[in-house]
């Protein structure tokens, strides 16, 4: 039997592929009356949700799905977990302003997370990207980001970014989709 040399023991503890998807459109934060942890997504966001994640489902190989405790982010994920048949976990660090990318990413390595699917807000999912790739970005509801690296300051590389009204013109040619 011969021993792994240190970069594939390496690559074993550290690697990992990350795929970063913002909640659906939800209920208007101005009008909701009720906790914003209780905003749930629109039936419009329920249904372009669907359609992106059918779309999505050719490019992400994740392994679990980490989401932040919000109700618009359970879904999403309750969504994504139906298409990929994986597990959901709420996290509640990942719930908006609750922790830095730091810690964010300290509780991957605890959890031991390969390739997880992690549902959460804007600005926390690009400044987490940000950190671990050097890479602005803005993404939008439905939005997709997939890294692949070393989970640490710099230690990843964005691999794709995908925009939903892209994503969905490129499947329909209505003015739905166009949005």
């Amino acid at each position: 039997m011969v021993e792994p040399c240190l970069e594939s023991l390496y690559d074993i503890l550290f690697h990992m592929k990350l795929a970063f998807l913002r909640h659906g459109r939800s209920a208007d934060r101005h009008s909701w009356t009720r906790p914003d942890a209780d905003r749930p997504l629109t039936q419009d966001g329920i249904l372009r949700c669907k359609l992106l994640l059918l779309s999505y489902r050719r490019c992400i190989e994740g392994d679990q799905i980490l989401t932040s405790p919000f109700v618009r982010c359970r879904q999403t994920a309750e969504l994504a977990a139906d298409g990929w048949n994986l597990p959901v976990r709420e996290i509640p660090q990942f719930a908006p302003g609750v922790a830095n990318p730091q810690q964010r990413t300290a509780i991957l390595v605890e959890l031991g997370a390969r390739a997880p699917i992690i549902v959460g807000h804007e600005p926390d999912l690009s400044q987490w990207i940000q950190h671990l790739s050097g890479m602005r970005c803005d993404l939008r509801k439905g939005g997709l980001a997939l890294l692949e690296g070393d989970p640490c300051a710099g230690g990843m590389m964005v691999h794709g970014l995908f925009a939903p009204r892209h994503v969905l013109a490129l499947g329909d040619d209505s003015p739905q989709a166009k949005d």
